[in-house]
């Protein structure tokens, strides 16, 4: 019940009117940016800088087994290993 109570107090919150609330500003108003959310295209170093070695590499394996859609040549690099996005 905890959401509940935490959603209960935010419409409280935002005197009664959903629109005022803090969980619907947030979701309707947000801006996201490669640095800061999962979207867009990145290289393996850049995964690595932002997951760390060992996270990066379970996630590239990953990708590569089960959403291989999600794997493609670098548009500057084709053909390079190392210069693969995801």
């Amino acid at each position: 019940m905890q959401p509940l109570h935490k959603l209960f107090d935010e419409w409280c919150n935002g005197q009664e009117d959903w629109y005022k609330t803090k969980v619907y500003i947030e979701t309707t108003h947000s801006q996201g940016s490669v640095e800061s959310d999962a979207r867009g295209w990145v290289t393996k170093e850049e995964l690595v800088s932002k997951m760390g070695r060992d996270a990066a590499q379970k996630m590239i394996l990953y990708k590569e087994q089960h959403r291989p859609d999600e794997c493609r040549d670098h548009p500057d690099a084709p053909g390079i290993q190392d210069r693969m996005i995801f």
